[in-house]
C-alpha cells in the first residue's frame, strides 16, 4: 500500500493520482501515433516530458527504392536524430485544474 498525500486523505485533490493519468493519457495517444513519452522531471503536482515520434520506416524505405538510394542519406539522419521531439508540461493546481502547454 501507497502513502497518500495529507490532502488526499483529507477530502482535498489528489494531484499526483491526477498528473498520473494525464501521463498515462499522454502515453496513450503517443502509442497511438506510433511514438512514445520520456519524462523528463516530475514533482506531485508537475511534469515535463518529451514526445518522440520514431520515423516511418516503411515509408523511408520505399522512398529510397524509388529514388535509387538517394533517399538514404536522408533516412539515416532522421533514423540518427530519433526522429520528431516535442517537450510539453502538465500542471495540475492544487483545485484539481490541469494545464497541458508544450514548451
Amino acid at each position: 500500500m501507497t502513502a497518500r498525500p495529507a490532502a488526499a486523505a483529507q477530502g482535498g485533490v489528489d494531484t499526483a493520482r491526477i498528473l498520473d493519468a494525464k501521463l498515462n493519457e499522454a502515453a496513450a495517444m503517443a502509442r497511438q501515433r506510433g511514438g512514445r513519452i520520456v519524462v523528463d522531471s516530475r514533482s506531485s503536482a508537475e511534469a515535463i516530458f518529451t514526445f518522440v515520434q520514431t520515423p516511418n520506416h516503411v515509408l523511408h524505405g520505399l522512398l529510397s527504392v524509388v529514388t535509387a538510394g538517394l533517399w538514404l542519406i536522408v533516412w539515416l539522419v532522421i533514423a540518427a536524430n530519433g526522429g520528431k521531439k516535442k517537450t510539453w508540461k502538465i500542471k495540475v493546481e492544487a483545485n484539481g485544474d490541469t494545464t497541458v502547454a508544450q514548451i
